[in-house]
């Protein structure tokens, strides 16, 4: 699994983290104010660790592990980032699907 370190940098855990909360529940709600703000900029731990590597494996596990029928759209989105960086190499082949078209059009037009 790419020798990646969730401990060490705890990427991908906090996301897993509110992926599995919301499973109890039929609904989630949003507040209407910022509780907590994150900055991006070239010199960030996450930045500069390729830490997205990270949250794309703990989507992953949730989807295989709670919604398996959206693989095929998940598997469109790691190979366009495949096509910019290899370091998505693994994790797109343990997408044991085959790439459809279709998925990658329907990816494409709802990330527009």
């Amino acid at each position: 699994m790419d020798n990646l370190e969730f401990k060490k940098y705890g990427a991908g855990n906090d996301l897993l983290l509110f992926l599995l909360t919301t499973i109890g529940y039929k609904k989630i709600k949003c507040v209407p104010e910022i509780l907590a703000f994150y900055r991006y900029h070239p010199s960030s731990l996450s930045v500069l660790c390729k830490l997205d590597i990270y949250y794309e494996y703990s989507k992953f596990f949730f989807l295989v592990n709670h919604f398996p029928e959206y693989l095929d759209i998940f598997k469109a989105k790691i190979f366009f980032k495949l096509l910019s960086f290899k370091i998505y190499k693994n994790i797109y082949q343990m997408i044991g699907k085959k790439l459809s078209i279709y998925s990658a059009i329907k990816y494409l037009i709802v990330k527009a």
